[in-house]
Order: C-alpha cells, then sequence, then structure tokens
C-alpha cells in the first residue's frame, strides 16, 4: 500500500466521521452505499474501503464534498497571513542564493538547498 492510498483511505474515515456528526440520519450503513456506488466490493462480509483504487475514493470524497464536507481545513490564523521566517533561515538562504551566483553552487533553488540540508 502506498502512502497515498494510506492518506486518502484516512481522508475517507474522517469524512465518514464528519457525515455522522454533520448529516441527519447518516450511519455506516449510508456510507457503505456511498462506497459501493464508487466501486468498493464487499470483503469480510463488508464492503470495504481497501478493495477501492485510489481514483475511486477520490469520486467518494468528491461525493462528501458535494455534501458539505470541508475539504480544506480552517485554522485559526487569519488567512494571506504569512508566517514569518526566523532570521537564521532567511540568512542560509540569501547565503545560499550568493554561492549561486558566485558559481560555486550549480543548483541555487531552495529545493536544492533542503537536499543538500537534508545530506
Amino acid at each position: 500500500m502506498s502512502a497515498l492510498d494510506k492518506h486518502y483511505r484516512q481522508l475517507l474515515g474522517i469524512t465518514k466521521n464528519w457525515a455522522e456528526k454533520s448529516l441527519p440520519g447518516w450511519d455506516d450503513d449510508c456510507h457503505r452505499d456511498l462506497l459501493r456506488r464508487h466501486g468498493a466490493r464487499i470483503r469480510n462480509d463488508k464492503v470495504s474501503a481497501t478493495t477501492m483504487t485510489v481514483a475511486q475514493i477520490g469520486a467518494a470524497l468528491d461525493d462528501y464534498e458535494r455534501r458539505g464536507w470541508p475539504k480544506v481545513k480552517k485554522f485559526a490564523s487569519k488567512a494571506g497571513e504569512a508566517r514569518a521566517v526566523p532570521p537564521g533561515i532567511s540568512h542560509i538562504v540569501r547565503l545560499w542564493g550568493k554561492l549561486g551566483q558566485a558559481g560555486k553552487v550549480q543548483n541555487p533553488t531552495r529545493l536544492a538547498l533542503l537536499a543538500f540540508s537534508s545530506r
């Protein structure tokens, strides 16, 4: 199982819990019916999301989104507010860029800096 499969199945569980709390009359049977409509098969005497592909789980999540599930988590911080970068990190990024301009670094991008830092 890939990380994407696991992530999508976790999202499916989160949406199921959301629906049971937010949608009147929603229960486990409604959830299993929704899964069956999007391609889930029976495993161990019940309809299981583990039999679904990522595309099928994505379609089920889209169905939940049409029912009102807020796909994007809203945080308490103000929208559009940029996080402050610590001075030490911004200094490292500037130095990395200057090393690139001087020809000492082949790839002066932030991704290359992250790869270098991880090594």
